[in-house]
């Protein structure tokens, strides 16, 4: 399967379609059956949720999965995106846009039932930065990181002579190219061999 490239058209197409949808939208049952609150932010929930899944996912709505929608509504999540989600896309699948409506209908109800209410999402959210965090650490510092041997660690002041560690060679057979058994890394001609 040929991978898919972000179109501008389609996306301005996209955007054109679903303003005209939201546009329906905010005559139904669905869209009035929300709070006050919940209505007045869910064009822009609505948008924001559609603008999203193409841009990242480069999903249209008959493309939309279970999993594509839980990424999406986790980065825009408040206390009101899931009940307007769960409209908009009830409406959509009456109208016969989405091809699986009754899977992301259960998605939903599954994010709703791990939502927390008003202010603890915001807690929550918090919570979850911080300790992601001080988990996730940037290529550059990996790789930082990676630079520095870990355990016996010779400074660099100390001389050659002073990192060998004192071991009797003179009864080892080792060959001249194999590495030294101190531990250096060199040939053991370059190093105890001498």
């Amino acid at each position: 399967m040929a991978q898919k490239e972000f179109s501008e058209s389609k996306f301005e197409k996209l955007v054109a379609q679903c303003n005209e949808w939201l546009a329906t939208f905010s005559t139904t049952d669905e869209y009035t059956g929300l709070s006050n609150d919940a209505q007045k932010k869910g064009t822009e929930i609505c948008e924001t949720f559609v603008k999203v899944m193409y841009k990242e996912e480069l999903r249209t709505p008959r493309e939309w999965t279970a999993t594509a929608l839980e990424a999406v509504v986790q980065k825009q999540m408040d206390s009101d995106t899931v009940p307007v989600l769960t409209a908009f896309i009830t409406f959509l699948s009456e109208q016969g846009k989405l091809s699986n409506g009754p899977t992301l209908l259960r998605k939903l109800e599954k994010l709703s039932n791990e939502a927390p209410k008003g202010n603890e999402h915001k807690k929550a959210k918090t919570k979850k930065s911080s300790a992601a965090s001080k988990r996730s650490f940037t290529k550059e510092e990996i790789e930082m990181f990676n630079l520095f041997p870990m355990g016996n660690y010779r400074y660099q002041s100390e001389t050659a002579e002073e990192a060998k560690p004192a071991v009797d060679f003179s009864n080892l057979k080792v060959g001249r190219n194999e590495p030294c058994p101190c531990g250096s890394g060199k040939k053991f001609k370059k190093c105890h061999g001498k």
